[in-house]
């Protein structure tokens, strides 16, 4: 198999068991689905996300590396199957990533502001009154 295929089916995998704990699940699912291609796939892959949830409420580990290796087994099968599942994948990947993103934590303190945290604006507009003197 080429190890191009590994790897890729390999971060595919690991990337639908990062996901299942976050708000990118249902992104993940549908790669899944995509991936797999076959009717039903996306509900073969919703038991995967209560099971990988309790072991990481239990701080069981080896759960989600077992998941890993069994959907990094099932991606290879689907990516042999039809190289054109490999621009399938890698465009979701991309997209994912994008939908990811970054994540800002920001603590104000102190003085009252404004505090504006985007992804893009155009035509941003803030009025407030001065800040009186405390001289």
């Amino acid at each position: 198999m080429d190890e191009e295929l590994v790897t890729l089916a390999s971060l595919a995998a690991t990337t639908v068991v990062k996901a299942a704990a976050g708000d990118l699940w249902g992104r993940a699912k549908e790669l899944a689905g995509r991936v797999l291609r076959r009717p039903g796939a996306e509900g073969e892959i919703e038991p995967i996300r209560a099971e990988l949830v309790a072991a990481g409420e239990s701080g069981d580990k080896e759960v989600g590396l077992r998941v890993a290796q069994e959907l990094t087994e099932r991606f290879q099968q689907a990516l042999l199957a039809d190289r054109a599942v490999v621009e399938v994948l890698l465009r979701e990947l991309a997209a994912l990533r994008e939908t990811a993103g970054t994540t800002v934590t920001m603590t104000v303190n102190g003085d009252p502001a404004t505090v504006v945290q985007a992804n893009q604006l155009t035509g941003l507009v803030i009025n407030h009154a001065p800040r009186p003197s405390t001289g």
